[in-house]
């Protein structure tokens, strides 16, 4: 009921889709060189990024399980392809699920089907006080607290 109720006068286009994929592609693409970083941090070689030039020429690489592709100084204990390859995976899958977290908590917080004009519990607790959100239980919510040859 409350869709229809608002009206917004911006209609979405291509920019915000755009945007979002071009975010999710600079997150992949980055998170391939973190992952190599941590596998050469957890094999020994300390933490290793490549230079700025680098950064796109060794991905493909990195994704073929070189370890040391991209990197100025090759250090001397590095990971190996299944170390690397076990964290790239588990990096992709980190942030995978911090985006669908945080798309979770915008879309109740922010999205179209969220209730306008509802109190939180906190905020009804604060306005109404304890002692008179038990004695009104029953009128406030009716489903949990009414009658009980009312309930079903």
């Amino acid at each position: 009921m409350q869709r229809e109720r608002r009206h917004n006068p911006y209609p979405w286009t291509w920019e915000p889709a755009a945007a979002a994929l071009l975010g999710v592609l600079l997150t992949v693409w980055l998170m391939v060189h973190v992952s190599r970083a941590v596998a050469n941090w957890l094999a020994g070689g300390g933490w290793t990024w490549p230079a700025r030039g680098e950064l796109l020429t060794s991905t493909f690489a990195v994704l073929g399980g070189d370890a040391t592709a991209g990197l100025a100084a090759t250090p001397f204990d590095h990971a190996g392809q299944g170390l690397l390859m076990t964290l790239l995976v588990l990096g992709q899958l980190a942030w995978i699920a911090a985006a669908i977290w945080a798309l979770v908590v915008w879309w109740r917080r922010w999205g179209p089907g969220r209730i306008v004009g509802v109190a939180t519990p906190a905020e009804a607790r604060a306005v109404l006080g304890r002692r008179r959100l038990r004695a009104d239980a029953a009128v406030i919510r009716p489903d949990l607290y009414g009658k009980k040859e009312e309930q079903r």
